[in-house]
């Protein structure tokens, strides 16, 4: 998920290990440190880092895991309007909203509405193949006083009889959005395709590498036409190369450690569903970037991580009002239901169940959602 976060930001990471590796050039990297003496001094945990984190006026935080009282500080820094990204242990949104507030965390109730968004992940199998899913995307709407409980809503779960995702309501965080920017609904919709035209095409043509996925979002978060007409006129793969280094972005992973990653290829279901997004994106999107030739001029808006320049933008105004879209900002925080089975956040092992926390699920909204990232960001969850 680090990959939707804007090149142009600045990150502050905290972890008991390192293990996250982000392409964001402005990220700062801080481990805790265990005292050398017989006593607790000169030890530095993440509750020291994370007032350390706060005095360096961070766009994001990212958080390797709650465990304790640092919950408390957490949330009035997510209240604040700093997006965080962190792990939690649970298997349930029940099970997260009860340890989130009872102690030792001992969030209020009131507090914890700061989220907008859990994601509760699990690894389980799906015909005989072990599998990861997202089990269910619930929001979290508001306090009741007169129940002394927090309202949730599920937005989509996973079907584990059919392996599908099903909507079950519409959501209220999509509709604060639009109102947030002064969007019309068709203008939302426009933007949802957009988002959901780029995925697809990556899925469609098998560029599910983390630098071929790294570098399309970024180049798509820094310049969206460019990006667009390289996918209408199906030349993106051919410029990846050059995406893979931007001004604030570096995407050095190594060729080996990526082909441990495990790529299964999409269920019939889920390669459809894309063929389906791409052929509603020929009938209302491509048409305008359509032999449009994408020059070294439009690819280094992309790489210098800039605004256009002024000029005649290659999108109509009609389609797009202003430079605002659905990528930017996220706030975010993840939560994972651990076993006892000491297994890596990226170790596709059976019924692993991990929930995900988040506000506010898009772009320069004051605080997102969360998800998993693959091998080249994995989580501090080693030998949980």
């Amino acid at each position: 998920m680090s990959l939707f976060i804007p090149s142009s930001t600045k990150i502050v990471s905290i972890e008991d290990t390192r293990e996250v590796e982000l392409p964001q050039r402005n990220w700062i990297a801080s481990v805790t440190r265990p005292s050398f003496s017989d006593d607790d001094r000169g030890d530095v945990d993440e509750f020291d880092l994370l007032e350390a984190a706060l005095r360096q006026r961070p766009d994001y935080i990212v958080m390797g895991e709650i465990r304790g009282e640092e919950g408390r500080t957490l949330f009035q820094v997510m209240s604040t309007g700093h997006t965080t990204y962190t792990t939690f242990h649970a298997d349930t949104v029940g099970e997260v909203l009860k340890r989130f507030t009872t102690e030792p965390i001992n969030v209020s109730k009131t507090l914890f509405t700061a989220l907008d968004l859990v994601s509760v992940q699990t690894q389980t199998r799906v015909k005989g193949s072990k599998v990861r899913r997202t089990k269910s995307l619930t929001e979290i709407n508001h306090y009741d006083t007169e129940n002394d409980e927090i309202n949730v809503k599920d937005v989509f779960q996973w079907r584990a009889e059919t392996d599908e995702h099903e909507r079950l309501t519409g959501s209220n965080t999509l509709e604060e959005i639009k109102f947030d920017r002064g969007w019309t609904q068709e203008r939302l919709e426009s933007e949802l395709l957009m988002l959901r035209t780029i995925l697809a095409y990556l899925l469609d043509n098998g560029l599910n590498g983390y630098t071929q996925v790294a570098a399309t979002i970024q180049a798509f978060i820094n310049d969206p036409d460019t990006i667009l007409a390289l996918v209408a006129n199906d030349e993106l793969e051919d410029s990846l190369a050059d995406l893979r280094e931007m001004e604030s972005v570096l995407i050095d992973i190594d060729p080996k450690k990526e082909e441990m990653v495990p790529r299964p290829d999409p269920t019939e279901e889920v390669a459809q569903l894309s063929k389906d997004i791409l052929a509603e994106a020929e009938d209302v999107l491509f048409d305008q970037y359509r032999d449009v030739q994408v020059g070294d001029d439009s690819l280094a808006v992309a790489l210098a991580d800039t605004s256009k320049p002024a000029g005649e933008p290659i999108r109509s105004e009609s389609v797009r009002a202003d430079s605002d879209d659905l990528s930017g900002d996220d706030n975010r925080l993840r939560s994972d239901g651990r076993h006892d089975d000491h297994l890596r956040d990226d170790d596709p092992r059976d019924h692993h169940p991990s929930s995900v926390l988040s506000d506010n699920p898009f772009g320069e909204f004051e605080e997102a959602t969360v998800a998993d990232n693959e091998e080249p960001e994995s989580t501090a969850e080693d030998g949980e």
